[in-house]
């Protein structure tokens, strides 16, 4: 999305983003060799890793958005986390829509747990390394809801 906003002026990401490409290690914060390597993925193809809270580049598309700054980006499941004020250890959030994800926030360790869930990239607004978040995804949930909405009718349920 940034090269696009940019007009490919910036191919740039932030570790986030990079970290659900799976090619992104996480505890080194850099693409992993290994693993470009075995999939034959030349480095070069892939977009620098920035700090989420670092500016990424202006936007050079047509007005009325020309010459604004990009700054502040996050992937849609961490800020959401930190959005919704899960910043303490323990705490957690849940989304649900065409996939259920479940992220928490686990402090500054990654999990160590059996069966894995998605180790996720921290962000901070002030770039120091902020508390370890932990993703469990479902696929399934949007067939689910997709099942669910005609007999039981969920689409009168609104939050409160």
């Amino acid at each position: 999305m940034i090269w696009q906003l940019t007009g490919g002026a910036a191919h740039v990401t932030d570790p986030t983003n990079a970290s659900r490409t799976l090619l992104y290690n996480i505890h080194d914060r850099k693409w992993d060799p290994v693993l470009l390597e075995a999939m034959d993925i030349p480095r070069a193809m892939l977009p620098e890793v920035r700090p989420g809270a670092g500016r990424f580049g202006e936007t050079r598309v047509e007005a009325p958005v020309s010459g604004m700054s990009i700054s502040g980006v996050a992937g849609d499941q961490q800020a959401a986390l930190y959005g919704q004020g899960c910043w303490d250890p323990g705490m957690a959030k849940n989304t649900s829509g065409t996939g259920a994800f479940v992220v928490a926030t686990l402090g500054q360790q990654p999990a160590r747990i059996a069966r894995r869930p998605i180790d996720d990239h921290r962000v901070r607004p002030d770039r120091t390394a902020g508390p370890h978040p932990i993703a469990e995804t479902e696929t399934e949930a949007g067939e689910a809801h997709r099942l669910l909405l005609p007999p039981v009718s969920l689409r009168a349920l609104s939050y409160r």
